[in-house]
């Protein structure tokens, strides 16, 4: 087992961190076999990244945000409290805006128009914003044409610039061709450097364009299921706004020896010796994994040592402060080849328990499809299924141990997980039982939630 023997295990450093002296940033990187026998062969070897930020340091000065927000104001807004609660979204980040803060507004139906920009005025912002009332069809491109000249406006000023687009319809005026409206975002992007996160409201919205928009954009796609989590959901985007540290951050994975990876979980891959696995947004006091299955080949020419190097990994990320690209940490990792039963014996039980709970999350993409089926009474008995999978993961977790300090993070980030996707879990069988939403619409809630715990961070554990 894996916890025979703790003082080996330590002295092996099968965890080891290196916090970068300029980022409050910890690279923990936990191996699922720190040992392989002393022979010729191939083995499958899982690897866990682990991300941790902490809260900036004294040295660090956080700019001021600035949020441009693109709000469908169209005829649909009106109907189930869409619209009130999507005033409640907007004043509540209002409310909780920073000295030095700036929010733009504009809304768009079949027209659009520019309802304030450079706002800081509190009591001027809300009063604008209360005279807004829902009509018309549904133009986006009108939106973001209105905004563009707002991007230009302020391109030189020195703050951290999102796009904040909130859609609840289908498009139905002006440019519809969703190529060219993807076109567009990438331009935005690129051109006035800021991030674009979308965020579709209700079940009549067009999925599969707003998370492009968010993939194209940099940002992140936020699902509001009911008018009355709307506020909750754009207040999580709006604090993970305040607290980024890094855009377009990713790693760099690059294997030696012939080491081959085969799965990056929860993200796509490419067959190469490097891989390069983007993570969005770095943000502070977050913790993320990401999970790696190789195969290691173990040839002659590796037998004349015992410990071999046969990975690196590197963080980047884009510096909010001075938007350049950065190197933020580096590690080197390592196994040993090894003649001793007690060490070939040893196994990192938490990060099997990841390996196992991204197995369980690939299938809850067969929920979705089973639900896109209208097959709705089998994708529940498979979410019962799911659901005591994860419970019996849980359950197996390691127990009444002493454990270092990145394997007690690791942990303790695990059980948060399962926690998180439990939670998940239930409120989908709860949509399903309650009758009140057709295939289509629960397979939308499900698809959301099997991508939130695919990339799981502890900054999104609440939606």
């Amino acid at each position: 087992m894996y916890y025979l023997s703790v003082i080996c295990f330590v002295l092996c450093a099968v965890y080891s961190t290196i916090v970068a002296s300029s980022f409050p940033v910890q690279l923990s990187i936990g191996q699922e076999k720190r040992f392989f026998p002393h022979e010729i062969s191939t083995y499958t070897q899982h690897v866990n990244i682990q991300i941790k930020t902490g809260p900036p340091s004294g040295t660090q000065t956080k700019l001021p945000c600035e949020l441009f927000i693109v709000l469908d104001s169209s005829g649909s807004m009106a109907g189930k409290d869409k619209w009130n609660n999507a005033i409640s979204a907007i004043e509540h980040i209002v409310q909780n805006m920073n000295s030095g803060d700036k929010l733009h507004l504009v809304q768009y139906n079949s027209f659009s128009s520019i309802i304030f920009e450079n706002g800081d005025d509190q009591q001027a912002m809300l009063k604008a914003l209360h005279k807004l009332q829902p009509y018309g069809g549904t133009n986006l491109m009108a939106g973001l044409d209105q905004v563009i000249p707002l991007l230009k406006k302020y391109s030189d000023r020195f703050t951290v610039k999102r796009l904040f687009i909130l859609s609840d319809g289908q498009i139905n005026e002006g440019v519809t061709d969703h190529g060219m409206l993807l076109k567009e975002v990438t331009r935005i992007k690129n051109m006035y450097d800021v991030t674009i996160c979308s965020f579709g409201i209700g079940y009549d919205f067009d999925e599969k364009l707003l998370t492009d928009i968010a993939d194209y954009g940099s940002g992140d796609y936020f699902f509001i299921k009911g008018a009355e989590s709307m506020e909750k959901v754009v207040g999580i985007a709006y604090r993970g706004f305040q607290n980024l540290m890094g855009t377009n951050a990713y790693l760099k994975v690059i294997t030696k020896y012939d080491v081959q990876i085969i799965d990056v979980y929860g993200y796509d891959m490419k067959q190469d010796e490097e891989q390069i696995i983007p993570i969005g947004n770095l943000r502070y006091n977050d913790m993320m994994n990401v999970l790696l299955e190789t195969k290691v080949k173990i040839t002659k020419e590796l037998l004349e040592n015992r410990d071999i190097d046969y990975m690196v990994v590197s963080l980047w990320m884009t510096d909010i402060n001075d938007r350049l690209p950065k190197l933020v940490v580096t590690e080197t990792v390592l196994f040993s080849l090894s003649r001793n039963d007690d060490e070939l014996k040893e196994f990192n039980e938490i990060v099997q328990s990841l390996v196992k709970l991204q197995k369980i999350q690939r299938r809850e993409r067969e929920v979705t499809e089973l639900l896109k089926q209208q097959q709705v009474s089998e994708a529940s008995d498979l979410l019962v299924s799911l659901a005591a999978d994860t419970n019996e993961v849980y359950a197996n977790l390691p127990q009444g141990i002493v454990l270092n300090k990145d394997d007690l993070e690791t942990l303790t980030y695990t059980q948060r997980k399962i926690q998180t996707m439990s939670s998940r879990t239930d409120k989908i069988l709860t949509s399903v039982t309650s009758k009140l939403l057709n295939s289509a619409e629960l397979a939308m809630e499900s698809a959301y939630y099997q991508k939130l715990n695919e990339k799981h961070s502890e900054a999104n554990e609440d939606l």
